[in-house]
């Protein structure tokens, strides 16, 4: 009972610390660009002015001290010492560096972790329960599900990544020609080359919708959490802190992003790439050849990230003196560099060119050359360009930081990941096109992977210097420090997910502010549902939120393009993207005034218009928010 209450006592010193320290980032970031350059420290007033947090901290020091003189490992001066450091660190860093809030996640992280972590509880590991991949799989699947389908329900999916995605599939799954109508008739593998989508017909047919194609994508996000799980385990990690390893990277910034923002041909293919890693590892070479095969028909880039791993493989083969590790690795370096050129430079122009309209160009790299191929040329001829090009500006700063304190900076201990990294940095980071360096949507799930999987192979190294460490401040701390790494790397994950980028991840809110509320939502779901009755034949133009939810159809056009549909979905004061919000109801006006249009739906602002010569639905009365 005692030692219960002593471990209740220290959950909620290290809640606190969290909480106040917490808030004290929060107050910080939105100023801390004020705080630098002469005559800004009066800015401070507005961060030292009394706060629930100081009391609070006041209260928690308090209790602290006390657990301190309770045990006497942790009245070493050395320790003491070091807790004094870390919570100045805690404060300072956010005022010191770009990237200070995440010195003050490390900091708060490595104060809990020792308070708990060092605390004498008896919790004993018994046997890996059976089937713990497979559950921490459908776990953290459900939970990216979820989020995703919420967010989709709600209408706060966008016509561009997601409504083109489900229309996409759609149409592979139907084997139609390759041509999207929601991209403008553009060829969308000319697009995006994602001949992986066409794998999963067979679900299609028996379920097609726009959920469905988040569910794909929530169990190819999810597959993280089982590929870093087994790594662990093969890497001698116990299955308790594999397990919290697996949770820690998938539901990390990156894949929360990666699950909840639409739908991207990139993460609904990441699983091959998780397992295709976990059979790297544990070294079944064959079979990481068959799933790096697949994953690349996803995404015309992911032949270099095949490259990339067969380089890591040749490396190690070197390093083993393994002639399996060479072989394969060659095989991977030929396979990905064939299937990168042919991709790139023969299927894609040839589906562009035969297609009525271009796409926009996605080899964005313009500091270094006009092309994918000069660009990588360029890279190569200027590498000191190159490396400062990561850093600079300041936003991809923030990702590195994102990403490393993630897995409590662990991804450091396995630098030999970075080989297989490069690719990714290169694309993400060297990209003249500023949304692939943040973590918001899909292009950070990838590196989010290989910082669990380098956290995966560097976990025993650390849990070595923890001991090592506690054991130089205090003898009698080394045999307690068994769950100090796990308590830090958690309380880092939940620190980073929670403060550190420009707002919380995304499973910190249930409803966002671009929602619709609940009766424009309600006027939605009837428009869709009568739309739906037409049939899948019925030729759609529909407005950027609501379209993802009839997109599973061969024709469907966006608002802008009205005039090519025979039916107009349309919610006035809503988002209308790419054109802006005015437009809904300006169309609208423009159809009510047009005799080969009737209004055969009005609810709240939400109207759906047809031509007279194709439907026989009756005409409806304007509501009054449609304005007309």
């Amino acid at each position: 009972m005692r030692a219960r209450l002593e471990a209740g006592v220290l959950g909620v010193v290290a809640l606190g610390l969290i909480l106040a320290l917490g808030e004290w980032a929060v107050r910080v970031l939105p100023r801390r660009s004020a705080l630098t350059g002469v005559g800004h420290v009066a800015g401070l007033d507005a961060l030292t002015r009394p706060s629930w947090a100081w009391p609070v901290l006041g209260a928690l020091l308090l209790v602290a001290i006390l657990a301190l003189v309770r045990h006497s490992g942790l009245r070493s001066a050395r320790f003491v010492a070091l807790l004094v450091l870390l919570t100045i660190l805690a404060f300072a860093g956010p005022l010191g560096v770009v990237v200070g809030q995440h010195l003050l996640i490390l900091a708060v992280a490595v104060l809990v972790g020792l308070l708990i972590g060092l605390q004498p509880l008896v919790l004993v590991e018994r046997a890996a329960p059976k089937g713990l991949g497979l559950m921490l799989w459908a776990a953290v699947t459900a939970i990216h599900a979820t989020f995703a389908i919420h967010r989709d329900q709600s209408y706060g999916s966008g016509s561009w990544d997601h409504g083109c995605m489900v229309h996409n599939f759609y149409r592979a799954s139907r084997f139609l020609s390759s041509t999207s109508t929601v991209l403008g008739d553009v060829d969308f593998l000319g697009d995006h080359f994602m001949i992986g989508i066409y794998l999963y017909a067979p679900i299609m047919w028996a379920w097609a919708s726009s959920s469905t194609v988040l569910l794909i994508q929530a169990i190819n996000v999810g597959a993280a959490a089982p590929a870093i799980y087994g790594i662990a385990r093969h890497r001698g990690v116990s299955w308790g802190q594999a397990a919290l390893l697996s949770l820690v990277t998938g539901l990390s910034f990156g894949m929360q992003s990666a699950a909840y923002f639409d739908s991207h041909e990139l993460t609904v293919g990441l699983g091959f790439l998780a397992f295709g890693i976990l059979a790297f590892e544990t070294e079944r070479l064959g079979w990481a050849t068959l799933l790096l095969g697949l994953f690349m028909l996803f995404k015309e880039s992911l032949g270099a990230y095949v490259v990339a791993l067969g380089l890591l493989a040749v490396w190690r083969g070197v390093k083993r003196k393994d002639p399996r590790h060479l072989k394969y690795g060659a095989v991977w370096i030929g396979l990905g560099l064939v299937w990168f050129v042919l991709v790139n430079r023969v299927f894609m122009p040839a589906l562009i060119a035969s297609a009525p309209n271009k796409p926009e160009p996605h080899e964005t790299f313009g500091d270094f050359g006009p092309t994918v191929f000069q660009a990588a040329l360029g890279i190569f001829t200027h590498p000191l360009k190159a490396m400062g090009a990561v850093f600079v500006p300041e936003e991809k700063l923030l990702s590195h930081a994102v990403l490393f304190s993630g897995v409590g900076g662990l991804l450091i201990l396995a630098p030999e990941v970075g080989i297989a990294a490069l690719p990714l940095f290169a694309e993400r980071f060297l990209s003249s096109k500023a949304t692939m360096w943040e973590m918001g949507y899909h292009y950070g799930a990838p590196l989010a992977l290989y910082a669990g999987w380098a956290a995966a192979l560097g976990w025993e190294r650390a849990r070595s210097w923890v001991e090592l460490g506690l054991g130089h401040l205090d003898p009698a701390l080394s045999s307690r420090a068994r769950w100090v790494l796990p308590t830090f790397v958690l309380v880092a994950a939940l620190l980073t997910t929670g403060v550190g980028y420009r707002s919380p991840s995304n499973y910190w809110r249930w409803d966002l502010v671009y929602f619709a509320p609940p009766a424009r939502r309600a006027a939605h779901d009837q428009a869709v549902q009568l739309l739906r009755g037409l049939g899948r034949d019925a030729r759609l133009s529909v407005q950027n939120r609501i379209l993802p939810h009839l997109a599973d159809r061969p024709v469907i056009y966006r608002l802008g393009d009205w005039n090519k549909a025979d039916y107009v979905l349309l919610s006035v004061g809503e988002n209308a993207w790419p054109w802006d919000d005015g437009y809904a109801g300006r169309l609208a006006k423009t159809l009510s005034r047009d005799p080969a249009w009737r209004l055969v739906y009005a609810q709240e602002a939400t109207a759906v218009f047809a031509r007279v010569a194709v439907t026989q639905l009756p005409a409806v009365p304007p509501t009054p928010a449609l304005g007309l």
